[in-house]
């Protein structure tokens, strides 16, 4: 895409101009370029300007490859730092798009995004397989690879389509590079989390960590350093969880509306429903297994700061039940100040809510309980959901340990109830099964309402399943990050899934009314939970 053609004057080589005027560059980049781009989150804020933050030149000549850091100004809103190399050539590029056209005295250019060459690619795997720093303008970009590095013997290049806030490289079947796009000051959760599991522990359901690009500025503030990208092990997979579920959920249904039994006798006996996903119930319990190494594993360091579990004070209890009674108190604001918006069942259902504010205020209390019960905080997943695990031949594999991304780095990193990670797999296994029952009956033709029974059924055993399988492990050990009193245990997680619930309405609320009934049910359950 390209924008305005600078002109240089002097009658210097191509290379020299562009490293003389970079900035000048970056300025002239048309904004909708970055629109355009699915890892860019802010596409509705308007753009004032453009600013090249650093750079430093990885690879000299033509082509002239960088890696650049472009600060997006916003009228309104604060700066953006966003990682984007870049790519100068005297040859077009047809497949590419083009960003801008250059031309020097004698001579013609053009601007590319660097990562959509494989070349480039494969630049910054050589870098990280002989770690080092390049010095930038005003800091430095340091390349370090850990004993997990193999070189791939294939040397093809691919993209993963599957992200949208960052963009994976994928080299032959053994590495897969990810480039965080929006770049933050600070320790990236999901570098810290994987070194120190590659590093520090045995646990082996995550793509091992086997490098690292992160860029330190000039200034020794604590924050000077951000992460630009992480080198993990490709792990082979048959999709993510989510879809692996989905396409269990559309054989589950079928057999479900093939069924003699009548649904009243399901709703007696969820006997026809575990028949029909035994196989799933197992696969869901040896997920609940896998997530309770991964936090007896990330809970395992006594001495390190950054991971050693921490009893849950009365602060923490407090700070976390104000940070739930804002949640809710804001989505219901919001929900009455919109409620005209809304179809009139909509609205039924909206007031029928709000009606019930001060009870699930009420619920979130119960958190008080662990206070007193010695159970420790501990890092965790963060935003862990059937769509951050994936599915391999002999298991699970989980992914992305950035937490959630509309927090801030300091509050991903904060430690937290490990049950807070087990209340949202709980949540994905019941959106799942909703999305998979609305799915086979559009494409059927089938009433939702005849099936509904077999979507409680499904739902309960794959989420007891998991759990069990959760407790069975962490019991074993035993875990101080979970209750030792089930009745507490139970409590705990209720509110946990209620927060998640009514963060979920307020989405539906907002982009899919006709889905209201998936955090519907799940707002009842969890209030029935004691």
């Amino acid at each position: 895409m390209a924008s305005r053609t600078p002109q240089f004057n002097a009658a210097a080589t191509l290379e020299a101009a562009c490293s003389i005027a970079l900035a000048d560059l970056v300025g002239a980049l048309d904004p909708e370029y970055l629109r355009q781009q699915r890892w860019f989150g802010s596409k509705t804020k308007p753009i004032t300007r453009l600013r090249l933050k650093d750079h430093a030149v990885i690879q000299g000549g033509l082509p002239y490859f960088l890696l650049a850091l472009i600060e997006v100004e916003y009228a309104k809103f604060d700066p953006e730092l966003y990682s984007v190399p870049l790519m100068i050539t005297d040859r077009a590029v047809p497949q590419q798009d083009l960003l801008l056209e250059l031309k020097t005295a004698s001579e013609v250019g053009f601007l590319y995004e660097a990562l959509a060459n494989d070349d480039f690619c494969r630049l910054l795997l050589q870098k990280i397989a002989h770690p080092g720093a390049i010095p930038a303008a005003r800091g430095s970009f340091v390349f370090e690879k850990t004993h997990a590095f193999i070189q791939p013997e294939a040397s093809t290049v691919t993209r993963s389509r599957a992200e949208q806030s960052n963009t994976s490289i994928i080299f032959g079947d053994a590495l897969i590079l990810k480039n965080f796009r929006k770049v933050e000051p600070g320790t990236n959760p999901d570098l810290e989390i994987s070194r120190f599991l590659t590093t520090k522990t045995d646990f082996a359901h995550i793509p091992l960590l086997a490098g690292t690009i992160e860029y330190f500025s000039e200034y020794a503030a604590p924050d000077s350093h951000a992460a630009i990208a992480l080198l993990q092990r490709f792990v082979p997979n048959e999709g993510n969880a989510w879809e692996y579920t989905l396409r269990h959920l559309e054989d589950f249904y079928a057999a479900a509306a093939r069924s003699p039994k009548a649904q009243s006798q399901l709703d007696a006996s969820e006997e026809p429903a575990a028949e029909l996903m035994r196989d799933y119930a197992a696969e869901a319990s040896r997920l609940g297994h896998i997530t309770g190494r991964l936090h007896l594993a990330l809970a395992s360091d006594p001495s390190g700061s950054e991971f050693a579990p921490e009893p849950i004070g009365m602060q923490d209890v407090q700070r976390w039940i104000t940070a739930i009674v804002e949640h809710v108190e804001s989505i219901f604001r919001a929900l009455e100040r919109s409620l005209a918006s809304y179809d009139p069942k909509v609205q039924t259902t909206a007031r029928e809510l709000i009606r019930k504010k001060a009870a699930y205020l009420k619920k979130v209390e119960e958190l008080r309980g662990l206070e007193a019960s010695q159970t420790c905080k501990i890092r965790c997943h963060g935003d862990y959901h059937l769509g951050q695990v994936l599915k391999t031949a002999d298991g699970f594999c989980i992914l992305d340990f950035e937490g959630e991304p509309l927090r801030s780095l300091r509050e991903r990193r904060e430690k937290a109830s490990a049950l807070k990670d087990v209340a949202g797999m709980m949540r994905s296994y019941h959106y799942a099964a909703y999305a998979g029952l609305f799915a086979f009956a559009e494409r059927h033709d089938r009433e939702r309402d005849l099936l509904d029974p077999w979507t409680r059924a499904w739902e309960r055993q794959a989420s007891q399943s998991f759990l069990t399988g959760y407790l069975a492990e962490t019991r074993l050990a035993p875990a101080a990050f979970v209750p030792s009193s089930l009745e507490l245990l139970t409590r705990v997680l209720s509110v946990f899934l209620l927060d998640k619930a009514v963060y979920e309405l307020n989405y539906e609320l907002n982009h899919r009314p006709s889905w209201l009934k998936i955090p519907l049910e799940g707002i009842r359950v969890a209030m029935e939970l004691r």
